[in-house]
């Protein structure tokens, strides 16, 4: 947190293999996606952005703890 100078958590740190297993993953999963009839991708998003709505307060404070910026910036 900058703000105060604290440690929020500490991650894992990615190497090189963990980068390729991602790209591989992504690669793999690609071809059912766009085999996937628009409508249901279309489906799948707006659930995405629903639970983002739904979970707005909670990731606006994730965000302001990471960055250290002050909430009221995220309303207004």
């Amino acid at each position: 947190n900058p703000a105060i100078g604290r440690e929020l958590t500490r991650i894992a740190s990615g190497d090189v293999a963990d980068v390729n297993d991602a790209v591989t993953s992504a690669r793999n999963a690609f071809p059912a996606w766009a085999r996937t009839a628009p409508q249901d991708r279309k489906a799948v998003l707006l659930r995405w952005a629903s639970l983002i709505d739904q979970h707005q307060l909670e990731l606006t404070l994730l965000e302001t703890l990471e960055a250290g910026k002050p909430v009221r910036f995220f309303f207004f």
